[in-house]
């Protein structure tokens, strides 16, 4: 638990009303004392949301009142953000990990106020959610034996029920560390052993972040593919009498690591002369199919040209065309912990791809680097691995210049990543539709590639159910631990608020000291920290910082606030600008009357790859 700016997580602030009133406004009012009491005190979203909507309406208020507006303000921005926090495609999982965001809010770690807001304001939707948030909040019906036996060994289970969500969540968290260090260590060879494996796996990762699971699952798909490749050699190794092919299952069987199976098993089926694509893929890379540092950069470059060239002739394409004759653009690969394909890290012009996934490549193909980098087609087809991915972190890229341009601090929220997938799958579902050759190659390429099956996977869902699908999908899926536009504005507003009074106390402390006491503070260079564990902590270390980094950070975080709504509505007009251009394409790509799912069967298959057949 850190206490920072962007996700300002102090406890629970006492809940300021128990009713939960809704009205139905076209427009919002005005009028500072209703919307106080509508929004403020009663927590209503209806108005909430008007008011956030309502640019107009919140420049009249912030001239008549501009302490209240910010109240107001902050309060709307909290409740929108709220409502996405149980919205779509949300889950027990994923509304913990937003909750941990946010455990300064209001009144969402109330096991009884948080329910009965969503109750009141969001109905049968909401109602449908009830079940998720009371799991969220660990329940105790809703823990495992293995999790039950933790909390007893360290004597909290007779006070599990007046325990707090923060606490309770601390506890399944170390549980869910202790799993995970044993997962790391397990190597079943079986089918039933990799199944548990992977039920423990499941178990853990519901009290982890998104990220933290990553080697766990990594494992996880190496037993698995090593258990069903074992089976299908031990059948094949019983057929004959070979001592060098039953040496080689001993091998595999006894192996002490899941890459050591993997490889053993890989020789079998070599033997045999069969290069099975999953398990040349999963075993460990040949010399030649890693890269060096000159290498690395002379493919990267490489794949630059034949991704932009792959784009050509789509919507997308014509975009990034336009945007990178004045942007500069460096593709580099490098390695990570994590599973991304491809990422950009904002504040530059790089957009950065896991080596990992092209070491896959060639495994999964037979080949080498240097054969990528004398083999046109063979770099050209790795650039359409990767076209849908580069269209994604490029619009990020886009995001970026266009906040730099605009001179708004760079809060990545959620929908920056809903506009991405959008714009990706777009591009997907218009390259399948129009360019023959890609098809056919993703058909066949969708075979052994996840990333391929997946691009697709995607395109289909915008083909169908058009681009509200992502925003309901996106969000809760897949960024739970990041917050929305609406949570970065009141985050910022209740982080003014809270270091005011602190650091303005202290400030204040220093005037009336000697001048030989107030000297070394004034001359001191320690700063204000990133992050701390509590407040308390954040209170103790303001007594030996520095006095200008005490009025930087003061004034620092008033601009901030001052700006949050300001921040928040160019970023709110700016998004809604891009959804409606996806709109607008999507529309032009699928004219019938609206999404598929909204019409009549139509006689003609679809022309996007149906990858469930």
């Amino acid at each position: 638990m850190f206490l920072n700016r962007l996700a300002f997580r102090l406890p629970a602030a006492a809940l300021l009303a128990a009713s939960f009133a809704v009205t139905s406004w076209g427009r919002s009012t005005t009028n500072v004392p209703t919307l106080k009491l509508e929004i403020v005190a009663e927590n209503a979203l209806a108005p909430a949301e008007d008011f956030l909507a309502d640019k107009e309406a919140q420049d009249t208020v912030k001239a008549s009142d501009e302490p209240g507006y910010f109240l107001i303000f902050q309060r709307a921005a909290e409740l929108a953000d709220l409502k996405g926090v149980v919205a779509g495609s949300a889950d027990a999982h994923s509304i913990r990990l937003s909750l941990l965001q946010r455990t300064s809010c209001s009144f969402c770690l109330d096991p009884v106020a948080f329910p009965a807001w969503i109750t009141k304001n969001l109905g049968a939707p909401g109602q449908g959610k009830l079940a998720a948030v009371d799991e969220a909040m660990w329940i105790w019906a809703k823990l495992t034996a293995s999790q039950k036996a933790w909390v007893a060994v360290k004597k909290k289970d007779a006070a599990w029920p007046k325990l707090g969500f923060v606490e309770r969540h601390g506890l399944m968290r170390d549980w869910a560390l202790a799993e995970r260090a044993a997962l790391l260590k397990l190597n079943p060879a079986e089918a039933a052993g990799t199944a548990d494996f992977r039920s423990r796996a499941y178990y853990a990762s519901q009290a982890l972040g998104s990220h933290e699971m990553t080697k766990v699952w990594e494992r996880s798909e190496k037993l698995n593919r090593a258990a069903q490749s074992l089976a299908a050699a031990r059948a094949r190794v019983a057929m004959g009498n070979d001592p060098r092919q039953k040496a080689l299952l001993a091998q595999a069987v006894n192996a002490a690591t899941p890459e050591a199976r993997l490889a053993a098993l890989a020789q079998i089926f070599e033997n045999y002369g069969e290069r099975p694509a999953a398990l040349l893929a999963a075993a460990p890379p040949r010399a030649d199919q890693t890269f060096t540092p000159d290498s690395r950069k002379l493919v990267a470059d490489m794949l630059k040209t034949a991704m932009l060239r792959e784009t050509e002739g789509t919507f997308a394409g014509d975009d990034l065309k336009e945007f990178y004759k004045k942007t500069p653009l460096v593709v580099t690969f490098t390695t990570t912990s994590l599973s991304a394909l491809g990422w950009y890290e904002h504040g530059g012009n790089t957009l950065y791809f896991n080596e990992r996934y092209v070491e896959e490549y060639v495994k999964t193909h037979g080949k080498s680097i240097e054969n990528l980098k004398r083999d046109p087609e063979l770099m050209q087809n790795l650039a359409r691995i990767f076209a849908a991915t580069f269209v994604h972190e490029a619009q990020h890229h886009r995001q970026d210049a266009w906040a730099r341009e605009n001179k708004v601090p760079r809060t990545y929220h959620q929908g920056d990543e809903v506009e991405a997938f959008q714009t990706d799958a777009l591009f997907m579902m218009q390259k399948l539709r129009d360019d023959k050759r890609f098809r056919d190659w993703a058909a066949k390429e969708s075979q052994t590639s996840s990333v391929v099956a997946g691009d697709i996977a995607m395109a289909q869902r915008m083909e169908e159910e058009g681009p509200g699908y992502f925003e309901r999908k996106i969000p809760n899926t897949h960024y739970p631990e990041v917050l929305s536009n609406e949570g970065h504005a009141w985050c910022q507003i209740l982080w003014h608020n809270f270091v005011e009074g602190p650091i303005g106390t202290e400030l204040m402390r220093r005037s009336r000291l000697t001048p030989a006491a107030r000297g070394p503070l004034e001359s001191s260079t320690k700063p204000v920290k990133p992050s701390y564990a509590t407040a308390e902590a954040f209170r103790v270390d303001l007594l030996t910082v520095s006095s200008k980094a005490l009025r930087a950070n003061l004034a620092d975080a008033k601009t901030a606030a001052e700006n949050a709504a300001k921040f928040y509505n160019q970023i709110r007009i700016r998004q809604e600008a891009a959804a409606a251009v996806t709109m607008d394409r999507y529309t032009k790509l699928e004219p019938r009357d609206g999404p598929r799912t909204q019409r009549a069967p139509r006689g003609v298959p679809s022309p996007v790859v149906d990858t469930e057949k």
